[in-house]
């Protein structure tokens, strides 16, 4: 038995980490608070079982040119631009851990930001933005489900999709699925009422907007309405595989209307995922989830930079489809 310090902004977050680096099986010890931080610590019986890797990655002693050599092949592989490829290996360099698995995943841990959902509070009321088929009403439904079945809190949702010609029907065919309160607003003003309205016999609201096209200046203005007096978080839903520049020029605009944190979904849909890597001292979102699979329940990995290096390192391994010439 070991026990490892966890530390992170908050309580909920800390549990987050915990679970994506350690499991299920890891025994809460303690907890503490100090200097804006939570600490937790935890009881663990052995390390997680390590990525599928290659018999180059798995020698214990690589130099670090090998290493340096093969965290490039994994990182090109997956699209991921030349600039930051090389900010990557520069920390990769800086931590000659002897094996690629451990130095690509301290390095991840130095360039990006990872910032898990973590259990929902009602102080905390999170609005899922982002474009046309990123899945955004999916991924609600997968942190529902997640927090009705793991956390067993009640959730109510909101949509103020009132634009969209059946925006809410899906909504309604999860709420029917998982059993959880949808409600509608109209306008700015009715979505604070109903917040407070439904926080009242609620452990925690969420709020799906609609489809926001970030080219178009009055799309991005209707949504603004909606998120400065609720006072929610907006949550930018983007899908992987897009153009790298395109990622980046979405990010932005959601950035600018606030948003801090992402959510990245289709990645059981495509082979490369290096459009949405953002390093954190340009101004990237941090990763808060990923999504891999159509699957609801157990839908959503908390992102940190083990399961970040897990997915690249499984999708580098992966046979290639046989695509016809």
């Amino acid at each position: 038995m070991r026990l490892i310090d966890v530390t992170a902004p908050s309580l909920q977050a800390a549990m987050a980490v915990s679970r994506e680096r350690y499991g299920d099986d890891a025994i809460l010890v303690s907890t503490r608070e100090g200097d804006g931080e939570h600490v937790i610590t935890i009881a663990i019986e052995q390390a997680d079982t390590p990525p599928p890797v290659s018999a180059k990655e798995k020698k214990s002693s690589l130099s670090i040119e090998e290493i340096e050599e093969s965290c490039y092949e994994i990182l090109s592989g997956h699209g991921v631009p030349a600039m930051l490829i090389e900010e990557i290996l520069e920390k990769v360099r800086n931590f000659p851990a002897g094996d690629v698995e451990t130095s690509l995943c301290e390095a991840l841990r130095e360039v990006f930001s990872f910032n898990p959902l973590g259990s929902f509070s009602a102080k905390h009321v999170v609005m899922a933005v982002g474009p046309a088929g990123a899945g955004k009403t999916q991924v609600l439904a997968k942190m529902i489900a997640r927090a009705m079945i793991k956390d067993n809190q009640r959730v109510a949702v909101i949509s103020t999709d009132t634009q969209r010609a059946g925006g809410l029907a899906s909504l309604l065919a999860f709420a029917n699925v998982l059993s959880f309160e949808v409600r509608q607003a109209s306008s700015p003003k009715v979505l604070v009422r109903m917040i407070d309205e439904l926080l009242a016999n609620h452990d925690a609201v969420l709020v799906d907007a609609g489809a926001c096209n970030y080219l178009d200046v009055k799309d991005l203005a209707y949504l603004g309405e909606f998120i400065k007096p609720s006072k929610v978080e907006p949550l930018l839903i983007l899908p992987a595989g897009l153009d790298v520049q395109e990622s980046w020029e979405q990010a932005k605009s959601f950035r600018a209307m606030g948003t801090k944190r992402m959510i990245i979904t289709r990645i059981d849909g495509v082979r490369r995922l290096g459009s949405f890597l953002q390093p954190k001292d340009k101004g990237g979102l941090a990763m808060a989830e990923f999504s891999d699979t159509p699957n609801i329940k157990d839908g959503l990995i908390p992102a940190g930079a083990q399961s970040l290096t897990k997915l690249l390192l499984s999708k580098h391994h992966a046979t290639k489809p046989n695509v016809p010439e």
